[in-house]
């Protein structure tokens, strides 16, 4: 598999090749022109000179003239109106007669139409290429009638210098390729480097090593792949933390689960077991028996409605209606409800009425009336009789807070930040003789946050606990 330095390299020599081969080519066909165009001139001017030789009043005879073209490496040649070579320097005088009629000619042809005309051909003559340059002549000369003067050069000595300089063409090229060749190996280097290094830490990633940290910098385009990546790595990093975090959490779940619904299970096994072995027939034993395993019975049934209450939370199931809600009204509803359940046990409860007049707060009410009597239910059970518990609110800026305060055992600092927990529980013997599902604070933390709040604890041991959180006003 060709990497990709090699595929960049070899796609900019391509272009390189191309461009090159292009203006060579280009440049080439350019410069042949310019030195064909600079030939004609040349030659042009110097039929202007041979003209004015011929015209002075004793024009040079023959074979001067010829003489003077030959060293000069050009041939000239004088054509009358009907086509007649009149004066070639590389024929004899003897043997114009035999020459061919030049009226045809296409450099003669296109003089006539437009004053001079250019033509490259083999002559048959002297048997070589040809540049002919003719030039209609302005008036007749000394002693002759000619209408074209024609000059004529070697086209080998034309194409020996074009060689020449396509040579020099092709090498500066060459060497033009060559040292592209060498950027592109450099640059390739440089593009490729830092990818092939992202492309190892990648795959070190792939293996598992989530601290390989992807190396690669700058402020290019590469620089915030870099950076892409390591945001992606450091998202992978958080979630499979999140993954471990959850799946520990729903084998802990699941552990306690179990744990709660065997007791109450085996409690009840073993009270039917009892009356079914004879039991059921001792008036005694049969009621206290079933009082018991109704107790479990209803322990059971609180704490699957408590998963169920908490699955719907975790799962956004559980959907809020916001209101404004009279704080007043709310808690001396709950506080009427309460309240037989608190003296049942020999504690007192009482309202703290707060300011005079109508207190409205946005919630959910019955979500709010649930929290509120998780809260005023867990007082209860960690106070002993003779306690007390009060409810009540306050008005803060903007917000209401509402407490509940009890004189119960209270809670110790290491564990004040864990008993929003599932089934954590501080002291496991007597929450589960309180009749504790170990949910309730759970459900209380879920709904007040959804209310955009939080709970706040403040517990001393052995003085009591107070809970309290603020809605919006």
């Amino acid at each position: 598999m060709k990497s990709i330095g090699t595929k960049l390299a070899f796609l900019i020599l391509t272009l390189v090749a191309a461009a090159a081969a292009s203006v060579a080519l280009i440049s080439g066909l350019e410069m042949e022109s310019f030195y064909k165009d600079r030939l004609v001139d040349d030659l042009l001017r110097q039929g202007r000179q041979f003209e004015y030789l011929f015209r002075q009043p004793t024009p040079p005879g023959y074979e001067i003239v010829a003489g003077m073209a030959q060293r000069l490496n050009v041939r000239l040649t004088l054509i009358s109106p009907t086509g007649q070579v009149l004066f070639d320097s590389d024929v004899q005088e003897s043997r114009l007669g035999a020459l061919e009629n030049h009226l045809n000619r296409p450099e003669v042809q296109e003089a006539r139409v437009h004053g001079h005309g250019v033509d490259i051909r083999h002559s048959n003559t002297i048997g070589v290429d040809m540049l002919y340059v003719a030039r209609l002549l302005d008036s007749p000369l000394h002693g002759t009638s000619p209408e074209c003067i024609r000059v004529a050069m070697l086209y080998a000595d034309v194409q020996g210098a074009m060689r020449g300089i396509k040579q020099k063409a092709a090498i500066a090229g060459l060497v033009s390729l060559i040292l592209a060749g060498i950027a592109c190996f450099i640059v390739s280097r440089r593009i490729v480097k830092p990818i092939v290094q992202m492309a190892a830490d990648a795959d070190e990633i792939k293996r598992g090593n989530l601290e390989r940290q992807i190396r690669t910098g700058g402020d290019d385009e590469i620089g915030q792949l870099a950076v892409a990546l390591r945001e992606m790595v450091d998202k992978l990093k958080t979630d499979i933390a999140q993954m471990r975090k959850l799946e520990r959490m729903r084998s802990e779940f699941l552990g306690n689960v179990s744990h709660e619904l065997r007791t109450p299970i085996f409690a009840i096994q073993g009270f039917i077991e009892t009356l079914l072995g004879g039991a059921v027939n001792d008036p005694k034993t049969n009621v206290e028996f079933l009082r018991k395993a109704l107790d479990h019975t209803v322990r059971l049934n609180t704490l699957l409605n408590d998963l169920i209450e908490i699955s719907r939370i975790e799962t956004g199931e559980m959907k809020l209606s916001f209101r404004y809600v009279d704080v007043r009204e709310l808690l001396e509803d709950i506080f009427d409800e309460m309240k037989p359940v608190a003296l049942q046990k020999s504690i007192s409860i009482e309202l703290a009425r707060g300011q005079d007049g109508r207190v409205e707060a946005l919630g959910d009410r019955e979500r709010l009336r649930q929290t509120l009597t998780n809260l005023i239910d867990n007082a209860v059970k960690y106070t002993d009789p003779g306690g007390r518990v009060s409810i009540g609110f306050n008005n803060e800026p903007g917000q209401v807070r509402i407490f509940v305060v009890d004189t119960g055992c209270g809670i110790a600092e290491e564990h004040i930040s864990r008993i929003f927990e599932r089934f954590y529980r501080v002291d496991k013997d007597r929450s589960r003789d309180a009749g504790g599902t170990g949910l309730g604070l759970a459900i209380v933390k879920h709904i007040v946050e959804a209310h955009g709040s939080h709970v706040d604890v403040e517990s001393t041991p052995g003085r009591g606990s107070t809970f309290s959180f603020a809605l919006k006003c």
